[in-house]
């Protein structure tokens, strides 16, 4: 699919800190993201994943998830993923990603405030090779090598942590997955009127 720049303007580079937002702005983000979220998996109720999830603990939990686009012309499409995860204990998620690979990802994990996290170019590149090594692991179980199946999980593991390591030094750098304001959630709504359900004419 396409990079929608012209489309995802609204979006802008993090790093001026004078700008910081206040506690009331961030919150009111947070207000408009989960009640878009909320829309979204109520208007497109039909084409929406549901999952309940049972923990050892005793606690249990549910994720709702849908696959949408946006059709750009020209027969491109901005593809959407939108998320909801609740649970027993109180922990929650919702989460909306735009672009292959969820290229710019709005997530809150509380009610508090919005993030946002840009997907740099060198974890694209590596996103590919990385499910090709989980596949390949897969393949490798079948065969039942312990040693290669050892390596090879190394592999995969050290990459997720490279990858989760790199995302907590942006975070605290200010340079990524950093808080939104309400009138970029506002944009996004807008962007996402035009939303279809994956496999709509």
């Amino acid at each position: 699919m396409k990079e929608p720049s012209g489309n995802l303007d609204f979006i802008k580079p993090f790093g001026n800190q004078e700008e910081s937002l206040t506690d009331a702005e961030k919150m009111e983000a947070a207000y408009k993201m989960s009640a878009l979220v909320d829309d979204l998996l109520l208007r497109f109720a039909d084409s929406v994943s549901v999952r309940k999830l049972a923990y050892s603990d005793g606690c249990n939990g549910k994720q709702a998830s849908l696959e949408l686009r946006v059709p750009l012309g020209d027969s491109e499409d901005l593809s959407i993923v939108v998320g909801s995860y609740s649970d027993d204990k109180g922990d929650m998620l919702k989460y909306i990603g735009l672009g292959d690979n969820s290229r710019y990802r709005y997530h809150m994990e509380n009610r508090d405030e919005v993030l946002r996290y840009d997907l740099n170019t060198d974890v694209i590149e590596n996103a590919k090779p990385l499910s090709t090594r989980v596949a390949e692991i897969s393949d490798i179980l079948r065969g039942n090598d312990p040693g290669i199946l050892n390596a090879n999980m190394d592999d995969v593991v050290s990459r997720l942590d490279n990858i989760m390591e790199n995302k907590q030094l942006e975070r605290r750098l200010g340079v990524n997955d950093q808080p939104v304001g309400p009138g970029e959630i506002d944009k996004l709504a807008q962007l996402l009127e035009g939303a279809e359900a994956i496999g709509a004419i």
